[in-house]
């Protein structure tokens, strides 16, 4: 079972949805995959009307088989096909047609209530190809592949931290089930845990921090699912020793089996891959991404307050040099500026002002809140304050706050570790060396509201260009893939690396 599985494929380009409704779903796949066009068919004039808001195009159709070319359509990468516009008709038929209006890799997607008797269909399914089934709010959907077919891959995950699993691991795992021959179960270290490889022709085990000291046996664990020709890839996305706890159990306890024991480990930043190399060669980097575009910020220049966001854990070294500069500029303008702090009570309390706000604060004892009340926070900010000194652990780290306030519509105010790779310094984000050019650039945006809206419009469309999940996610299919291909040289490399713990 998928936590988070998706309906659509997030790479289509051409969507066609027969019973769209309000445009709800299309609307909500336009922010995963902004380039797509989307067009919505629906029997209720009211509908369409609403939905013609929201996506590309919308028309009215009664509940029946639709000719689609006669709306100029071709090259479609997924019809979306409600129940009251397939069923009762000649399904083969219907198929077919539909099959005729599709990409190269095109997909057709059956929704049906959660009583229908798919085994009445499943014979005249399968003639059109591999049919995939997923349960999703209420609805059964079956999705037939009309392409090319690969050879079947199946990914078991197991994952451990809350915090990092579902960006990692988890909402990729959404977007890849959607691809042909893919298959995916997962599991949380919580759970009786299963190794066995799933049945397809490859298979690869990805451990999300993989702690050695929660297996009874690491090593005869590891090399039974080896043995089973699964590939095994640890997913890790922080430098492992940066706490007592984390130094305890993977170093001075398994002398980093965890990294060397796998055929690869996957991480986040080229610096985390460089240090995982040590270990193990074989490195797989896959940037962090936005599962999904927010809405675009409406900005009004007029506006005399300028909220400000800071939420990040175990900071309180790398803000202490500027909260100076922060309560200097509270003096200067009072009430003007507004705070949202998340996940750091100690900077809520140095505000030296009643105007801020503890977003989450009933949530996990104030130390996390909810990622949609994290983003919402960011969405209603103007600036962003991500400080981060110039240590060790800090370079290692990824740029995902950067990305999550440029595509909430925040400016960001950064060091240069880390966002310096990225951010573009006077354009999509502004980066200070010193508490004195904070304290300058901080006067600097809260006084021109015009700089802000052309910086967080940049900052916006490079999100919107290059940090979106929906344009990388095949990425890690095709490099599981590559990985299976070369299982044996893998396997041979892994056992000379553990050969010494044995």
């Amino acid at each position: 079972m998928i936590r988070y599985p998706q309906i659509l494929p997030p790479k289509a380009r051409t969507v066609v949805e027969l019973g769209c409704g309000d445009g709800t779903l299309g609307a909500a796949f336009k922010r995963i995959q902004p380039a797509c066009r989307y067009f919505g068919i629906d029997s209720s004039y009211e509908n369409v009307r609403e939905a013609a808001r929201r996506l590309d195009r919308a028309a009215v159709e009664p509940p029946a088989p639709v000719d689609l070319s006669h709306y100029g359509l071709s090259d479609i990468d997924c019809i979306l096909c409600h129940a009251p516009y397939w069923q009762g008709a000649d399904l083969q038929a219907l198929l077919a047609a539909y099959r005729q209006m599709l990409s190269k890799a095109g997909q057709i997607v059956l929704a049906m209530d959660l009583q229908y008797p798919v085994s009445a269909i499943a014979p005249l399914l399968a003639s059109f190809g591999p049919a995939i089934g997923q349960d999703t709010d209420g609805v059964r959907y079956i999705r037939l592949f009309c392409g090319a077919q690969a050879v079947p891959l199946g990914i078991r995950t197991l994952t451990y931290d809350p915090a990092c699993e579902n960006i990692r691991v988890r909402l990729p795992n959404g977007f890849m089930q959607t691809d042909p021959g893919i298959l995916i179960e997962e599991e949380t270290f919580d759970e009786q845990l299963c190794f066995d490889p799933l049945p397809t022709q490859e298979n690869v085990l990805l451990f999300e921090r993989l702690f050695i000291t929660n297996i009874e046996h690491p090593l005869m664990d590891l090399n039974r699912a080896a043995a089973q020709h699964q590939v095994l890839v640890h997913e890790f996305d922080d430098l492992p020793y940066w706490g007592a706890f984390y130094k305890r159990n993977l170093h001075e306890e398994t002398d980093y089996i965890a990294f060397r024991g796998v055929h690869a480990v996957q991480t986040s930043t080229p610096a985390l891959a460089d240090y995982f190399r040590t270990y193990n060669p074989y490195v797989l980097t896959f940037p962090n991404m936005l599962i999904e575009l927010p809405e675009a910020r409406s900005f009004d220049p007029r506006a005399e307050v300028v909220t400000i966001f800071f939420g990040a854990v175990n900071r309180e070294a790398d803000w202490q040099a500027i909260m100076p500069a922060i309560n200097a500029a509270i003096a200067r303008y009072g009430t003007r500026l507004r705070f949202k702090v998340t996940a750091d009570r100690k900077f809520f309390d140095a505000l030296q002002t009643e105007a801020k706000e503890y977003v989450g604060g009933a949530y996990n004892e104030g130390k996390f809140a909810p990622y949609e009340l994290y983003m919402e926070a960011m969405h209603e900010s103007d600036l962003a304050l991500l400080p981060l000194g110039d240590t060790e652990f800090n370079r290692m780290k990824s740029d995902l706050k950067f990305i999550e306030a440029a595509g909430n519509g925040a400016v960001v105010l950064a060091s240069p570790t880390v966002y310096e790779r990225t951010v573009r310094d006077g354009r999509t984000g502004f980066l200070y060396r010193s508490p004195q050019e904070f304290s300058e650039l901080l006067r600097i945006l809260v006084e021109d509201p015009v700089l802000r809206y052309e910086t967080a419009t940049l900052a916006y469309d490079y999100v919107r260009r290059n940090r979106l999940l929906a344009q990388h996610y095949e990425e890690r299919i095709h490099a599981y893939r590559e990985l299976a291909t070369h299982f044996e040289m893998l396997e041979s490399a892994r056992q000379a690396r553990i050969a010494t713990y044995l």
